[in-house]
């Protein structure tokens, strides 16, 4: 998956992959992703969202900036505890400021 952010809201250009969503079974999760950005171009990270008990999609938190790569690199990050009555949970890749990031092989795994 290749995304490009061409602009901002309120400082702000977010692409997320949310083709990773699953039930929320598990209390935290560990992310994965292949990823590779131009160079010159912003720095990736994720984004974690919730679906409460009411059906609504909810921001829960992101990770920190993993370095720019020219080359196909791995990300992993340890989500932190999901929030009880969570029912799916939803993560992408992205970018804050304007750039590319080419994005490939998701992984979502339960790990407590």
């Amino acid at each position: 998956m290749a995304a490009r952010a061409a602009g901002a809201v309120k400082g702000r250009a977010r692409v997320l992959d949310s083709t990773a969503v699953y039930d929320a079974v598990a209390t935290q999760d560990t992310v994965t992703a292949w990823y590779k950005v131009p160079a010159g171009s912003a720095n990736p990270r994720f984004w974690l969202y919730y679906r409460n008990s009411s059906g609504s999609w909810v921001f829960l938190t992101e990770s920190g900036n993993y370095p720019s790569s020219s080359t196909w690199t791995q990300a992993s990050w340890t989500t932190p505890t999901i929030p009880a009555g969570a029912t799916n949970i939803s993560v992408g890749m992205g970018l804050i400021n304007v750039g590319s990031v080419t994005m490939d092989e998701f992984g979502l795994y339960a790990t407590g």
